[in-house]
């Protein structure tokens, strides 16, 4: 009984306590939790072991999400925070974030430091059961690339109670492409590239905006880029690049400041033309030829063009020879060598030149001689240069001379010279070629005259008269012709020349009116001694100096209104002459002769002789006047008449 009662009771117990449990709720059975009261497992795990009805399943079912929601909880707010982020290849375009694997609440975004710094902005994401929490940097622009960062995230506190600290994070960014060896990059330094070189450089991967490149050049040169399939990058000058001079390049990726390339460039010279064609004096039989100061690209001769039809071609790489198919005498041609004319270096004509050549013209003259004065009147050559041969005949039918006489001609190459005689002093002589003298070739005649002009010498005529100065105050007659007779041969002085003229001294008679006195064209008047201011001494006229002449065997001939021409031409004869004058511009005196004529003598009546005179007689252009108080010297015709003209009489004597 006992023993049954027992397993009566016990099983009573059990059964209560399912009952218990199934009637309770789930929340009931949760929180009243095994540790607080076993009893509570025990009846839990007894439920398990009963029958499965819909009910214990459910309160099952129920316990168990409730204990893993209660675990997922802990592990979300209590364990240590280790953060979750893009470790290497972060994409430089992209947000930068990091995960926790545990709860927090917002992290203090404005304390959070990245290393190098990077224009951006940090953000804290709450997360949920199913999403982690989230710090993500947004940068303003770009990253680096292949660069790390380093961020340093201040300590988050717990959701529940306390801090956690979070590690130091750092991170890499993606490589960016490098470059291909080719374009640019594969170009040696002081390499020649052409006026017209595209710089390119090539990618070894997409870019995908991992780079921006841009081409830097010194001097700054305008350039406008293109890309091919994300890889290829080409820069073309917009204008033909700074020919014959030297140019630094850098391929330069902006977005990450960065030089991936430097070169130092020499751009071709452009070319010239060292040789044109002939520019004049072109045959029908020449060849246009052009030399060019570089190597030529020889397809280049398509920019050669000629104004008259042709064939050209390359007689070197530097020689352009045109043959033209005709050309016709006296005509201008036009050659052009165009905009794009290349080198072999890559020079490049930046802009059209031409020229012109002219083909033989109308025989002209070039040179001719002499010219120029007082060339010698015996005999001269004339000469004129042509610019072309010519018909040497034509040539002699078509010559005048102003003075003179053609004895002869000759040739030296394209000279004609004519030899000619007798051409007369001072003399203006022109020679003259007339319109028609004919080539003798290509060309056409001449169509106008020519003419060369010079001056002859001036005639001079000097006679060998020796110089005496006068010996007495009043001889300078008697000393003049004391020179003269020692030019024929004859030696004396002056008081013998007086003696031959009469000389009787004696004053002038001023008590009377009008005064009286010898006649002086009979005699030596007054004294040698004399003056004739003071009525002591007034010489003689022409005619006793012509008496005195005379009486040393001499023929001679005074006259009065002599002139420079009638002197020159006696001078010509071989004859000297004596001149009355005056010593100096004063003004005339006047007395009584006793033959009753009245004399009138300059107060500083003077003789000279004139020995030699230049010019023609008729025409004379100066004289050598020996004066017997101030020595020989040269006159003007001018200077001659004015004294001539101080004289009463312009009185002269010659001696033959």
């Amino acid at each position: 009984m006992d023993g049954l009662g027992e397993n009566t009771n016990s099983q009573l117990s059990q059964d209560s306590a399912k009952t218990t449990l199934i009637d309770s709720s789930p929340s009931e059975v949760l929180f009243n939790t095994p540790t607080s009261n076993p009893s509570n497992l025990a009846i839990f795990l007894s439920i398990l072991k009963g029958p499965w009805t819909k009910r214990r399943i459910i309160i099952t079912s129920s316990v168990i999400v409730a204990i893993a929601l209660m675990s997922f909880f802990f592990l979300k707010t209590s364990l240590a925070i280790t953060p979750i982020y893009t470790r290497s290849n972060q994409i430089v375009n992209k947000p930068f974030i990091i995960e926790f694997n545990e709860t927090v609440r917002p992290v203090a975004v404005n304390e959070i430091k990245i290393s190098p710094a990077v224009d951006g902005s940090w953000s804290f994401k709450s997360g949920n059961f199913f999403n982690h929490d989230e710090i993500i940097f947004t940068p303003k622009t770009y990253f680096r690339v292949s660069t790390t960062y380093k961020v340093t995230v201040p300590n988050a506190k717990r959701l529940l109670i306390g801090d956690a600290s979070i590690s130091n994070i750092a991170f890499t960014t993606e490589k960016a492409p490098s470059l291909a060896n080719s374009g640019i990059d594969s170009v040696k330094s002081d390499s020649t590239v052409a006026a017209d070189y595209a710089f390119t450089v090539e990618l070894a991967a997409p870019n995908k905006q991992l780079r921006t490149l841009e081409l830097r050049t010194n001097p700054d040169i305008p350039m406008a880029q293109t890309v091919e399939n994300d890889t290829k990058f080409t820069w073309k000058p917009t204008k033909l690049l700074p020919q014959g001079t030297t140019v630094s390049v850098q391929v330069y990726d902006a977005k990450n400041d960065v030089v991936l390339a430097t070169k130092t460039l020499k751009i071709a010279p452009e070319p010239e033309m060292t040789t044109p064609v002939k520019k004049d004096y072109f045959s029908n039989k020449d060849i246009a030829t052009i030399t060019f100061n570089q190597p030529m690209d020889p397809l280049s001769s398509k920019y050669i063009t000629f104004s008259t039809p042709g064939q050209g071609s390359w007689q070197s790489n530097t020689v352009y020879a045109f043959t033209p198919d005709a050309v016709a005498a006296g005509q201008t041609y036009t050659y052009t060598l165009g905009a794009g004319l290349r080198s072999q270096s890559g020079g490049i004509l930046a802009a059209d030149q031409s020229a012109t050549f002219s083909t033989t013209g109308p025989v002209t003259i070039t040179d001719s001689s002499p010219h120029g004065s007082l060339l010698p009147q015996a005999s001269e050559q004339v000469s004129f240069t042509f610019d072309q041969a010519v018909d040497h005949a034509s040539v002699l039918s078509h010559f005048a001379i102003s003075s003179g006489k053609v004895t002869g001609s000759s040739w030296q190459g394209n000279t004609f010279i004519a030899t000619v005689t007798d051409l007369g002093y001072q003399q203006t002589v022109t020679a003259t070629l007339t319109p028609g003298i004919l080539n003798s070739g290509f060309g056409l005649p001449s169509t106008k005259s020519f003419s060369s002009s010079f001056t002859t010498e001036i005639r001079v005529v000097r006679l060998n008269i020796p110089y005496y100065n006068q010996q007495y105050a009043a001889t300078c007659a008697a000393a003049s012709l004391r020179m003269v007779l020692a030019y024929r041969g004859i030696t004396t002085d002056d008081m013998a020349i007086i003696n031959q003229m009469g000389y009787n001294p004696t004053v002038e008679n001023k008590t009377t009116n009008p005064p009286t006195w010898d006649d002086p064209q009979q005699m030596f008047v007054g004294s040698v001694n004399g003056t004739i201011g003071a009525g002591t001494g007034a010489g003689p006229d022409a005619q006793p100096v012509a008496k005195a002449a005379i009486a040393f065997g001499r023929s001679a001939t005074a006259v009065t209104d002599s002139n420079v021409s009638w002197i020159a031409q006696q001078l010509y004869n071989g004859n000297p002459v004596i001149f009355f004058g005056a010593y100096s511009n004063t003004s005339f005196t006047s007395w009584q002769t006793p033959s009753g004529r009245i004399e009138r003598m300059n107060l500083t009546s003077h003789a000279r002789v004139v020995t030699g005179f230049k010019g023609e007689p008729s025409n004379p252009i100066g004289f050598w006047v020996s004066d017997p108080i101030d020595g020989s010297s040269y006159w003007t015709a001018a200077q001659v008449t004015n004294s001539i003209n101080l004289d009463a009489y312009d009185q002269a004597v010659v001696v033959y």
